[in-house]
């Protein structure tokens, strides 16, 4: 599965407004992609708590009429190179289930690069919660965002 990133030069669409395969292209990150926010999103997906997230996340909304999942930035330290709408001294990621008419979000991951600390938020506990993820990753991610 490919992900893909949202930018700020796109419109967004209204709640409800059905949305193409290509429209979600723009507006969803591509784990492939050579730059800070791929290798940010390639360290957050080595998790396993996010690719258990993640697998669930995919089986149910396929089940339930959707095309899968997806990953938005919407905070970093550079937000104009990485298209993010808000600064922060983390990176912040939303999962995004994709349906035609609807792309509600269901978890929230937060990397800082100070700490090298990779969290989730937990929205009934109002908290960060400290997780797993791939420590080798690191430093190609840090080289990315220089």
């Amino acid at each position: 599965l490919v992900l893909f990133s949202a930018c700020k030069t796109k419109k967004h669409k209204q709640v409800g407004d059905p949305v193409t395969t290509e429209e979600a292209k723009e507006i969803y990150l591509d784990s492939t992609e050579q730059s800070c926010k791929g290798a940010v999103l390639r360290l957050v997906l080595s998790s396993s708590k996010v690719r258990s997230l993640t697998q669930a996340v995919d089986e149910t909304v396929k089940k339930n009429g959707g095309t899968g999942y997806g990953f938005i930035l919407d905070a970093s330290p550079n937000p104009d190179t990485d298209g993010s709408e808000n600064k922060s001294e983390n990176y912040e990621f939303s999962v995004h289930e994709v349906y035609p008419k609807m792309h509600p979000p269901v978890a929230q991951f937060i990397y800082s690069p100070a700490k090298k600390e990779l969290y989730h938020f937990d929205a009934m506990h109002n908290k960060n919660v400290l997780i797993d993820h791939n420590a080798v990753l690191e430093p190609l991610a840090e080289n990315a965002c220089k």
